[in-house]
């Protein structure tokens, strides 16, 4: 028995149908894997960086108890933007003039810690306290 052409098109409609519901059903399963994925990978993401959080509270404790200051209170350079030393500490400090000096700020300029040159604020991007003098000067 031979199909009329209407009912050829619903056959071959039909089958259009079931392929597209079989590609959404795959899509659907693709998406629900990534967000799983995506999950666990985010999970284990927060987790390592607690992990870290703790390892640096740690080293922390050991250097403070070995005597080190913090990394934040040595050597970090400190824009002018955000502060500027106490009035007359003597610091490093960056211009564009000079690169990197040894002087102080007064409040209005800052100074180079040899003679009274002094340095236009405007200059100045950087500072950062001296460092603490070596505890053993003697010589073996």
């Amino acid at each position: 028995m031979s199909k009329t052409p209407e009912e050829l098109a619903d056959e071959y409609e039909l089958s259009l149908l079931k392929t597209q519901i079989l590609f959404l059903e795959e899509r659907m399963r693709v998406r629900d894997a990534y967000l799983t994925g995506y999950k666990a990978a985010q999970e284990h993401a927060h987790a390592a960086l607690e992990e870290a959080e703790v390892e640096i509270d740690r080293l922390q404790t050991v250097l403070s108890d070995a005597g080190y200051k913090a990394a934040k209170d040595i050597w970090i350079w400190i824009s002018v933007k955000d502060e500027y030393p106490p009035k007359d500490a003597m610091v490093l400090f960056y211009s564009q003039k000079e690169g990197v000096s040894e002087g102080f700020w007064d409040n209005d300029r800052w100074y180079l810690a040899v003679g009274t040159i002094s340095i236009l604020p405007s200059l100045v991007t950087h500072w950062m306290p001296l460092p603490d003098p070596p505890k053993n000067t003697e010589q073996t």
